[in-house]
């Protein structure tokens, strides 16, 4: 009874750890799906920059020199310089973009672990219920050849 225990035991243990490396899978692939969408957004917004910049360079190599001197005339004018606290802000922005970027490889990379780790539970787990089980199969039959050699002598 108490090996039948033991076993019961073992088994939910096992459960248990499958539980949690389905749990640990399913975070690991939204953080890596969340990693991979702010990848991809931060890629696009970096390819509209580029291709603005290639059109507007494009723009300018067909003006003539005199419009284009007016060009950057009205350019030089139109962008305003910013000031310090403006500039501040702006670099701020950028830096907690940067952090949260970060934070999402970081949250990637911890959920894989955590994945890693509940995959190497649950297969000890099982490892250590096979045994458990092989080992009080082992205790049954020598109980039985105890029986038998017992009603043997007995005989």
């Amino acid at each position: 009874m108490n090996a039948d225990k033991e076993v019961q035991q073992k088994v939910k243990v096992v459960e248990k750890a499958e539980a949690e490396l389905k749990a640990a899978k399913s975070a690991a692939e939204a953080a890596e799906k969340t990693a991979d969408a702010a990848a991809k957004t931060a890629k696009a917004a970096e390819d509209a920059k580029n291709a603005a910049v290639k059109a507007e360079a494009e723009a300018e190599e067909k003006l003539s020199e005199k419009d284009r001197k007016k060009k950057v005339e009205a350019k030089a004018k139109a962008v305003p310089k910013l000031n310090p606290e403006e500039q501040d802000a702006v670099n701020a922005d950028k830096a907690e973009a940067k952090k949260a970027a970060e934070q999402i490889q970081k949250d990637a990379s911890s959920a894989k672990k955590d994945v890693e780790d509940a995959e190497a539970n649950a297969e000890q787990a099982k490892v250590d219920k096979d045994s458990s089980v092989a080992i009080k199969v082992g205790e049954k039959e020598i109980e039985a050849k105890k029986e038998i050699k017992a009603k043997k002598i007995a005989e």
